[in-house]
Formats: C-alpha cells, sequence, structure tokens
C-alpha cells in the first residue's frame, strides 16, 4: 500500500512539474538593429548588399534598422559599403569597401559636456570579391558582425 501511495506521489509531482514547464514561455531575445548603406551602381556589389540585407533579416541575433534616431544612451551599428566595378565595367567581379562604425547617442546626462553623438570605427576592409564567391563573402561579413558586435 505505502508503494502504491508513492508511485501515486512521484506521478502527481511530475504531471505538474510537466504541466509548469509547459506554461513557461521563452523571453523573446532583443535583434541587434544594423543600419546598411550602400553606394555603388555594379552588379556585383548590389548583389553582395541585397543577400547581406536577406541573410539580416533572417538572423535571429540581428533585423535590418528602420530610419528612425537613436535613443539617448544607445548604439547602431552601420556598415557603409561603397562597390565598384573591378573588370572595367564587364560586371564579373567588384572592388568593396566596408566599414563597420557603431553610431551612439550619448545618455542625456553627458550631452552638455561631450555633445550629443560619437562615432567608433570598429573595422574597415577592402576587398575584391568575383561574382561567384558573393555567398562566401556575406558569411564572412556575418561572421565578423558575430565578432564585432557586443550582444
Amino acid at each position: 500500500m505505502r508503494a502504491k501511495r508513492l508511485v501515486a506521489v512521484t506521478i502527481l509531482v511530475l504531471s505538474s512539474s510537466l504541466a509548469h514547464g509547459q506554461t513557461k514561455h521563452a523571453q523573446p531575445v532583443a535583434k541587434t538593429a544594423i543600419r546598411i548603406l550602400h553606394n555603388g551602381d555594379d552588379p556585383v556589389g548590389a548583389k553582395l548588399v541585397y543577400k547581406l540585407r536577406e541573410e539580416i533579416t533572417k538572423s535571429v541575433r540581428y533585423q535590418l534598422a528602420v530610419e528612425h534616431p537613436i535613443a539617448p544612451g544607445s548604439m547602431m551599428p552601420t556598415m557603409e559599403i561603397v562597390s565598384v566595378d573591378d573588370e572595367g565595367g564587364n560586371g564579373k567581379s567588384s572592388a568593396i569597401s566596408i566599414l563597420l562604425r557603431m553610431d551612439i547617442k550619448r545618455p542625456v546626462e553627458q550631452i552638455t559636456s561631450c555633445g550629443t553623438d560619437a562615432t567608433i570605427i570598429s573595422g574597415h576592409w577592402i576587398i575584391v570579391i568575383s561574382a561567384d564567391r558573393i555567398d562566401d563573402g556575406v558569411m564572412k561579413i556575418m561572421t565578423y558582425l558575430d565578432d564585432t558586435i557586443p550582444r
């Protein structure tokens, strides 16, 4: 009889803990908004930027920034990308400059003494990329973002 009571209590405890576990909801993780600015009309650079925006949109960590002011005390990662055709206009490869900067809006208590905004250059690199290597380039950029932008 005592064994039956122990089994019944164990089942009751397990079922209540399972039910409690099912009602817990995971807290949504805030995504980091990233602003992407592109200057260039070459096909390889345009495709790289398009695919980079797609990858950021699919990311669980990032989202594309909408144009709105940065809140005081926060930062906005911004990628400035400039691309030019590398092969004299044939569209097979491009030279691409990528600058990652952190635009910071100072907290209200710091505005009078330090100004309102600050920019930190986090990285700059120049790549020459062919049309068939765009996906690899986008993955390298995403990895760089993961390594550089604080969570």
